[in-house]
């Protein structure tokens, strides 16, 4: 009971753990490891630390500082190349341990550049929001006077006499109703989520249907799925609108050519709205384009905002939207040739568990 209490606490640490034994074999990781460093205890253990390709030499001349000395050693924002091809800042601690004769060493990664996204990520997540209830007070604003113009316009094609003039009545009535659906679309979604049980699997499949129908021959999709996902507890409609959104905004920014990819994962400890999730899944849509321009990827949330000349900017702020409706959270990394949108989601609802929930 104890030992798998003790393994419970460490499996469930935000700090990655990483234990060795005196020929530097791992014999130990825990989750935060895996998630670090994306890389199963399967595959880590038994091996040389030195074999992985993501240690840098500075860390493993800290393991050896502290095996011929026996004295803990620590590196501040020690930066690592992940196998990911990404980099990480780290807080670095190595400890020599003595257990039943034998010398064992624990390296402690504390990933100190996540706590510095989460913050920014809180700051962006204002900002956003304060911006999106200055529109939609605007949007309510603007949507009464509409519905006069479009009832005195009515009125004034049913008073006047002269039929050539319909043309231009009937321009008003149009226009108001075009302005008062972006009006609607400013305001967000009109309804709650319908919520069941689901696989993140079948929304990405309608999609690939989607996509494969509008005979776009030149682009490539590639589905790369975890298998062993667990259903979420969302609404379907409203997750694949979203979806649908970041699609479109994809393939107009490939053109005539280029690669679509569905990925999907489990992530571990991250954090929504100031609530730490344990399990969630990661549901990422990424393309081949041109990138999204360095100056508005902070700003591509919000409504309004977009490059694209003909655009209404209005695609990702909803999606952001009917995700937070979810419970879940957006994300996107953009460079030429690589955007990634992630959608993350929870495992488990509050209302519901059990035979749903991830094992």
């Amino acid at each position: 009971m104890t030992n798998n209490f003790s393994k419970t606490i460490l499996d469930n640490l935000t700090t990655a753990l990483v234990g060795l034994d005196s020929d530097l074999n791992i014999v130990y990781t825990n989750l935060a490891f895996e998630m670090l460093f994306d890389l199963s205890a399967k595959r880590a253990l038994g091996i040389s630390v030195q074999q992985l390709p993501l240690v840098e030499d500075r860390l493993m001349q800290l393991v050896k500082d502290v095996q011929s000395s026996g004295e803990p050693h620590t590196e501040w924002a020690l930066e690592l190349n992940l196998i990911s091809g990404k980099r990480a800042i780290v807080d670095c601690s190595v400890t020599e341990l003595e257990q039943e004769g034998k010398t064992q060493l624990i390296i402690e990664l504390h990933q100190v550049d996540q706590h510095l996204k989460l913050a920014n990520d809180e700051q962006r997540q204002e900002k956003v929001n304060s911006a999106k209830m200055l529109v939609r007070n605007l949007a309510h604003e603007i949507k009464n006077p509409l519905g006069g113009l479009r009832g005195a316009a009515q009125l004034l094609q049913r008073e006047q006499t002269d039929p050539n003039l319909n043309e231009y009545t009937e321009i008003i009535v149009e226009e108001a109703d075009r302005l008062s659906n972006l009006v609607n679309q400013l305001l967000g979604p009109n309804k709650p989520p319908e919520k069941r049980w689901i696989n993140v699997h079948q929304v990405l499949e309608r999609l690939v249907k989607l996509v494969t129908a509008e005979g776009l021959q030149k682009i490539d999709l590639v589905r790369d799925y975890d298998p062993s996902l667990p259903e979420v507890f969302v609404d379907h409609d409203q997750l694949f609108q979203a979806c649908l959104n970041i699609v479109n905004n994809a393939i107009q920014a490939m053109g005539e050519k280029g690669t679509l990819t569905f990925r999907t994962r489990v992530c571990r400890n991250q954090v929504v709205a100031s609530n730490t999730h344990a399990l969630m899944v990661r549901l990422e849509i990424s393309d081949t384009g041109s990138g999204i321009d360095p100056e508005i990827i902070d700003k591509i949330f919000l409504p309004m905002v977009t490059s694209r000349a003909q655009g209404t900017g209005l695609g990702l702020s909803i999606s952001q939207a009917l995700v937070d409706q979810q419970g879940g959270k957006i994300e996107c990394k953009s460079r030429p040739g690589d955007t990634v949108f992630s959608i993350l989601l929870p495992i488990s609802s509050s209302q519901e568990g059990g035979d749903h929930a991830f094992q």
